[in-house]
């Protein structure tokens, strides 16, 4: 695996006993611990109490920030974004990164809400390469039965993209 500036640098056994699979990438975490890549998931293992494995599916966005070689991580479900610190600058574990999240990303639309609110609809493959619908809402939103209209046409156009029952 390649990490870094052209360094060679392997999960250290103990860390890749805890993880699922093939690693893809990884890199050591500022404070401890290691973000890992694999095809499934996103993997952050030895930091004590911040260690997670979530699905590329999950994953919104994936973010690097050279500036402080940060990673920042958004989740569709509305968890709290996760910012990881990496201790070396890693452009190809980014790479991996969001060529991992797109690859779960079949289909996309995007709908502006009044009031400045968002409406996201997206088709996504699982691990398994099943397809399903996802619907998120951010931003400044007036619940009611007018959003949920939304979110239900939003949810059948992109089903109808790909093919899906609606």
């Amino acid at each position: 695996m390649r990490f870094g500036r052209g360094k060679k640098t392997r999960l250290p056994a103990e860390m890749a006993g805890l993880v699922r699979g093939e690693v893809l990438a990884a890199a050591q975490l500022r404070g401890g611990g290691w973000l890992v890549l694999t095809p499934a998931a996103v993997v952050v293992i030895g930091t004590g109490s911040g260690d997670f494995e979530r699905a590329w599916h999950t994953v919104d966005r994936g973010e690097w920030s050279s500036d402080g070689n940060r990673i920042q991580l958004t989740w569709v479900d509305g968890h709290e974004r996760v910012e990881l610190q990496l201790v070396h600058d890693d452009r190809e574990l980014a790479d991996i990164l969001r060529g991992e999240v797109e690859a779960s990303l079949v289909h996309a639309e995007v709908e502006r809400l009044p009031g400045g609110g968002t409406l996201r609809g997206a088709i996504r493959r699982d691990a398994e390469g099943q397809l399903f619908s996802q619907v998120s809402v951010s931003g400044r939103v007036r619940r009611g039965e007018d959003l949920d209209q939304r979110v239900r046409a939003m949810e059948g156009r992109v089903r109808a993209q790909v093919g899906l029952p609606q």
